[in-house]
C-alpha cells in the first residue's frame, strides 16, 4: 500500500516541498562521507581501538570488551569491519557514516505507512541537520550502529501493528525481527535494552492478539536473559568499579543532560519550527475538538504517535531510575540512542501541523522552513573539514619533531578523574594506546599526573641547552584556563624562574551558534628557551613569574600571547601562593566533580 492510498489528499498537494526537504536530507548523508580524516580520534575512539587491537587474539579482546560499560556486538562488528578495511580515520568513520545513512533510511522506509512523504522528508532534514547525527555519522563508537537498530526496531514495530491489522494470522517473520532487533540492539547499549522493553510493553498493552502478546513477553525475557549473561560475565571476568566514572545522579545533572539531548537533537532552526508547528496543532485541535479520525490511516498514525512518545518518556524514565537506584548511567548520548522515535513524532508533527503549499502563506512557510533547515546544512557542511576532534594527532606530530627528546620517554600529563582513576594499568593504556597512537611504535610515553610533573622539577638543576625542552603533554579534559594555571605553578620554581614556560596551543572546533569557533584542548608544555621559539605553530603562551618577592599571599605572572611567531598582546595573572602547591589544579578537581 503506496502513502497516496494511506493518506488520501483532495486536492493532492504539490510534490515539489518532498524534493526541497529531500535534497536537505540528501546533502547531510553525502557530505557524511566528506572529512572523514579531517579530525584525530578522540579518546573514546581511541578506547574503541584499543578494544579491537589486531594485535591481540579473541580472549584478550573479549577482555577488554568486558572492562567496558558496553555490551559487545559493536566492538565485533567493528572488529571484523577493521579486519578487512583497516584502522585509519576513514576505514573506522566508515562504518559510522554507513550506518547513520542507512538510520535514516530505514526511518524514512518504516514510516512511509504512517506518515506522508512530506512529513518524512522533513523529519529526515531534521534528523540530518542535527548535531548528534552530524557527529556520530563520523565518530568510531556504537551510536550510529544503534540509531540504525533504533530505527530497525521502530519499522519492524510498525510493520508488525500492520500486520496484526491485515490478517489474523501469526505474524511470525515480523515477531522474529523484531526479537532479533532487540536483541542485538540490547547487546550494543544499555539503553536499548531499556528501549527494548518500553517498546515492547507498548506492544504488549495496545496489540489484542493473546498469542503475540504471550510471544512479545518471551521476546523480552529471552532479550534481558541475553543482557544478564553479558552483565555476569562482566562481572565475573573483570574487576569493573561501575562508579568511576563521570557520571552523576542528581537531578541538576539529569535536568542538564535532558537538555542537551535536546539541543543536540535538533537544531536550533528544528526546534523553532517545531515549536511553530505545536503551536499550530494546540490551536487546530481546539478548533476541532469532538470531531472523530478522519480515516484509519489516522488511526495508525496516532497509534505510532504514542509508541514514539512512550519509547522516549519511558526510556528516560527508566534511565532515571538506574541511575538513582542502581548506579548513575544518565546522560544527553544515551537518551539521544531512541532518537528515531523523536524523528517519528517530528513526522507526524508536520502531517497534522505542517504547510503544504497549496496557498502562497503555505509555499512561503515550506519555504522558510527550507531555508532555515538547509542553512544548518550548510553551516555544518563547512564543519566537515575542520578538525572537531581532540588534538591528538596534531600534539603527537608536533612533539616528534622535539629531537632533543627522542632517548628518554616523553611525559604525558594526565588527570586521574579523566580517566576514573589511573591505576598502573590505566597508565599503561593512556601511554600506550592515547598518548602513543599517533607517535612511532619505538617512541615511549610516561604517564604523569600535575603533582607528580611538579615534584619532578621541584629541585631540578638550572636548563642545560641540549636537554629535552618537553615538560608535560596533555590533550584531554584539560582546557586553557587550568593549563595557565598549571604553567604558572611551574613558572614559580627555581628551575623556571628565568625563562618561564611556553605552552604550544592545538585547537579543535565545535559549533557556536551559526559559524566555527576554534578552543584550545592541546597543550605542549616547554621550557621557553630560544630553541623551542623556532618550533611555533598556531597559538602559543609563554608564562613567567615577574614578581621578586619570596614570601607573599599573591604572586604575579606575565602571560604572553603569541600567533604566527608575533606577539598579539600580554596579560598579568595574579594567583594566590597557596593555589602553586603540590597539587596547583586541586581546585579546579573539585570544580570538575561539581560539573
Amino acid at each position: 500500500m503506496n502513502a497516496r492510498k494511506d493518506f488520501p489528499e483532495n486536492p493532492p498537494a504539490p510534490r515539489w516541498p518532498i524534493a526541497l526537504y529531500g535534497s536537505i536530507a540528501l546533502a547531510g548523508l553525502l557530505l557524511a562521507f566528506v572529512g572523514l580524516s579531517a579530525s584525530s580520534y578522540w579518546v573514546d575512539e581511541l578506547f574503541t581501538l584499543y578494544v579491537v587491537d589486531p594485535q591481540v587474539d579473541v580472549a584478550e579482546m573479549m577482555q577488554r570488551i568486558l572492562r567496558d560499560v558496553h555490551p559487545p556486538l559493536y566492538y565485533l562488528v567493528l572488529d571484523g569491519w577493521s579486519a578487512v578495511f583497516g584502522q585509519s580515520e576513514a576505514a573506522t568513520r566508515s562504518l559510522s557514516a554507513i550506518c547513520g545513512v542507512l538510520a535514516v533510511l530505514v526511518f524514512a522506509w518504516g514510516a512511509r505507512h504512517v506518515a506522508r512523504p512530506l512529513a518524512i522528508a522533513f523529519a529526515c532534514a531534521v534528523a540530518t541537520t542535527s548535531v548528534f547525527w552530524f557527529e556520530q555519522a563520523q565518530n568510531a563508537r556504537s551510536y550510529a550502529f544503534l540509531m540504525l537498530l533504533t530505527a530497525g526496531l521502530l519499522a519492524a514495530a510498525l510493520h508488525l501493528r500492520r500486520r496484526t491489522r491485515e490478517s489474523s494470522a501469526f505474524p511470525f517473520a515480523a515477531w522474529l525481527t523484531l526479537t532479533v532487533l532487540g536483541l542485538a540492539a540490547s547487546q550494543t547499549h544499555s539503553y536499548l535494552l531499556l528501549g527494548t522493553g518500553v517498546l515492547l510493553l507498548y506492544l504488549i498493552a495496545t496489540l489484542p492478539d493473546l498469542r503475540l502478546r504471550l510471544a512479545l513477553v518471551a521476546s523480552g525475557v529471552v532479550t534481558l536473559g541475553a543482557y544478564v549473561l553479558f552483565l555476569w560475565f562482566q562481572l565475573h571476568a573483570t574487576t569493573h568499579d561501575f562508579g568511576a566514572s563521570w557520571f552523576r545522579g542528581d537531578f541538576d545533572f539529569i535536568q542538564r543532560h535532558i537538555m542537551r539531548a535536546m539541543r543536540n537533537g535538533m537544531s536550533r532552526q528544528a526546534m523553532l519550527v517545531a515549536g511553530v508547528l505545536l503551536l499550530v496543532l494546540l490551536v487546530r485541535k481546539w478548533r476541532r475538538r469532538g470531531e472523530p479520525a478522519e480515516s484509519r490511516a489516522d488511526d495508525d498514525a496516532n497509534w505510532a504517535a504514542g509508541l514514539g512518545a512512550f519509547v522516549i518518556v519511558g526510556g528516560i524514565a527508566a534511565g532515571i531510575a538506574v541511575t538513582k537506584l542502581f548506579t548513575p548511567s544518565f546522560s544527553f548520548r544515551n537518551v539521544l540512542t531512541f532518537v528515531p522515535f523523536a524523528w517519528l513524532l517530528l513526522a507526524r508533527l508536520y502531517d497534522v501541523a505542517g504547510p503544504r503549499a497549496r496557498t502562497r502563506a503555505g509555499t512561503a512557510a515550506v519555504v522558510l522552513i527550507a531555508a532555515l533547515l538547509g542553512w544548518q546544512q550548510v553551516v555544518l557542511a563547512r564543519g566537515r573539514a575542520l578538525p572537531r576532534n581532540e588534538p591528538w594527532r596534531e600534539s603527537a606530530e608536533y612533539v616528534r619533531e622535539l629531537t632533543a627528546c627522542a632517548a628518554s620517554p616523553l611525559p604525558g600529563l594526565a588527570l586521574p578523574e579523566a580517566y576514573g582513576g589511573l591505576s598502573s594499568g590505566g597508565r599503561a593504556l593512556v601511554a600506550d594506546y592515547y598518548h602513543g597512537h599517533y607517535l612511532p611504535a619505538e617512541v615511549r610515553t610516561q604517564i604523569l599526573t600535575p603533582p607528580e610533573i611538579r615534584q619532578r622539577y621541584l629541585s631540578a638543576p638550572a636548563h642545560s641547552g641540549d636537554a629535552c625542552p618537553l615538560i608535560a603533554w596533555n590533550v584531554h579534559a584539560l582546557g586553557e584556563a587550568r593549563a595557565l594555571t598549571f604553567a604558572a605553578a611551574l613558572a614559580d620554581l627555581p628551575a623556571f624562574r628565568g625563562s618561564g614556560v611556553a605552552i604550544q596551543e592545538f585547537a579543535q572546533y565545535s559549533q557556536d551558534d551559526f559559524s566555527w569557533r576554534a578552543k584550545q584542548e592541546g597543550f605542549v608544555f616547554l621550557r621557553a628557551d630560544a630553541e623551542v621559539r623556532t618550533l611555533p605553530r598556531a597559538d602559543r603562551i609563554l608564562v613567567r613569574r615577574i614578581d621578586e618577592a619570596v614570601q607573599q599571599e599573591r604572586k604575579t605572572f606575565l602571560i604572553e600571547r603569541w600567533r604566527g611567531g608575533e606577539r598579539i598582546g600580554e596579560q598579568r595573572m595574579s594567583v594566590p601562593a597557596d593555589a602553586l602547591g603540590i597539587d596547583p589544579l586541586r581546585e579546579w578537581r573539585k570544580i570538575a566533580k561539581k560539573e
